[in-house]
């Protein structure tokens, strides 16, 4: 068992690295929407309509822009603690949306499961960086 554990801690890279790009995958195809797919007339109209986004329309390209080019940074492992901290707060916001503005009565938890995980992804990378294969450890802040 010690052996095997022993493996285990040997793959922290590995798994920071595979956590980071199935989280980077899902911003930026996030963001990458809502710039040319919805387009940011929508997605502010969007925020608009959940009544809880001050400025819908800075927050719609700041979201968009957080998200397609945070989510390329986060991919390269850079910047991650800091994108962790700003995903974890766009994150429970969207969580609460859809749990509370969104979502059917009873249905909250199916619609706002994505942001739960993403919620806890994002602090994971805000508490513990971005693990041995990023640019942010090459530069000596992971």
């Amino acid at each position: 068992m010690q052996s095997l554990m022993s493996a285990l801690a040997g793959l922290s890279g590995i798994a920071f690295l595979l956590l980071r790009l199935m989280m980077a995958s899902i911003l930026i195809i996030a963001g990458y929407s809502k710039f040319f797919v919805a387009g940011l007339e929508r997605v502010t109209t969007m925020f608009q309509g959940y009544g809880i986004v001050p400025f819908p329309q800075a927050a719609a390209p700041f979201i968009g822009a957080l998200e397609l080019a945070g989510g390329i940074l986060l991919a390269l492992g850079l910047f991650t603690r800091t994108l962790g901290v700003l995903f974890f707060v766009e994150f429970i916001v969207a969580w609460w949306v859809k749990f509370n503005v969104i979502a059917p009565p009873g249905g909250g938890y199916l619609v706002a499961r994505l942001d739960a995980m993403l919620i806890v992804t994002a602090l994971v990378l805000a508490t513990h960086g971005a693990g041995k294969l990023s640019l942010d450890a090459k530069l000596g802040r992971a």
